[in-house]
């Protein structure tokens, strides 16, 4: 009996360290919605495009998720956001995948609170790689 006392008081154990571990399933949740530039370098070879890159490593973020009210019924595409600024997604195939710092995937619930109901498809917000300042002193 005390050695299967032992198992149990074991797994308790185990299943207290993972449910007060930080990143649990939210954490998961986030890196579903979210590419790194690592990640990126990582996964691509050669010259891809962004939109590639992000439909080979996260496909959903092109799905359409978004619920039709009875009242209004419509639902707006996916929307695009580079460096904050707006633009036709189809401007995602112009950017090279290395040159991204992060895919963000935002669900048509948290594009619509952020920019409203033209947003009410969801978004996906990139940020570009800052170039890095060259030393302009001369040699």
């Amino acid at each position: 009996m005390g050695g299967l006392r032992g198992v149990r008081n074991v797994g308790l154990l185990a299943i207290g360290i993972l449910t007060m571990a930080p990143g649990g399933a939210g954490a998961q949740k986030r890196q579903r919605d979210l590419i790194k530039n690592e990640e990126f370098v990582a996964s691509v070879t050669g010259d891809v495009s962004a939109t590639v890159a992000i439909r080979r490593l996260r496909p959903h973020f092109f799905e359409s998720k978004g619920v039709r009210s009875l009242g209004n019924g419509t639902l707006n595409p996916l929307r695009l956001f580079v460096d904050r600024s707006e633009q036709p997604l189809e401007t995602l195939a112009n950017y090279l995948a290395w040159d991204l710092d992060e895919a963000r995937y935002l669900s048509p619930s948290e594009a619509g609170m952020r920019w409203g109901d033209r947003a009410n498809g969801g978004a996906i917000v990139i940020k570009l790689k800052r170039k890095e300042a060259k030393d302009s002193t001369p040699p």
